[in-house]
């Protein structure tokens, strides 16, 4: 390997050094923040649940029945607020992807140096991912929706990509528990917000 071939080696090795630090920063910023989303809908459910009389006598009762109104206010609010926690959710799991992409990288590369192909800039552009399946993952954890960062995958280091790409997570079931859980607290807000 030449002198020039070695700076470039290390140069690309400290970049994803550094995102790995960054990756794992923002991982666990959003576990946080889906966890805060969590519990403004715990908050959310438990006054909703203690309210007496239902619906609160402030709630307007013209032109529509005010139980329409109340139902119609707690939906969108419970609505608002699980889309928040799943764009958390998903955020997390472009973190966890790439974090374990990184990994297995400079896990390879700490026993061999890379090639000149592996450190090569990726050039081409992600494969779209079906419209209806980011729909669908805005609202329950869906195994057929790939996530990636907003800067997407163009430019990295042709190794990483090419784990990126294969790379897999169990976070999805993390997302599936507290997902479900605000799932089944919706369900609780729409029983009580009918009755």
């Amino acid at each position: 390997m030449t002198v020039e071939e070695e700076q470039r080696s290390k140069r690309v090795t400290d970049f994803l050094v550094l995102c790995m630090s960054r990756m794992h920063s923002y991982h666990d910023h959003k576990e946080t923040m889906a966890h805060a989303a969590m519990l403004v809908t715990l908050a959310l459910a438990a006054a909703v649940l203690s309210t007496t009389p239902w619906p609160p006598q402030w709630v307007p009762a013209f032109p529509i029945p005010s139980k329409a109104v109340a139902f119609v206010g707690v939906a969108a609010l419970w609505l608002f607020i699980h889309i928040y926690m799943r764009w958390q959710l998903r955020n997390r799991r472009v973190a966890a992807v790439y974090v374990a992409a990184l990994l297995k990288v400079l896990r390879a590369w700490a026993t061999s140096p890379p090639t000149a192909d592996q450190l090569k800039p990726w050039d081409q552009s992600p494969t779209p991912v079906a419209r209806i399946h980011v729909v669908l993952d805005f609202l329950i954890p869906w195994k057929g929706s790939n996530v990636t960062t907003d800067e997407g995958i163009k430019g990295y280091p042709t190794a990483l990509v090419k784990e990126l790409l294969r790379a897999t997570t169990g976070a999805t079931k993390g997302e599936a528990i507290v997902t479900y859980g605000s799932l089944l607290l919706g369900l609780l807000l729409v029983v009580r917000a009918l009755s």
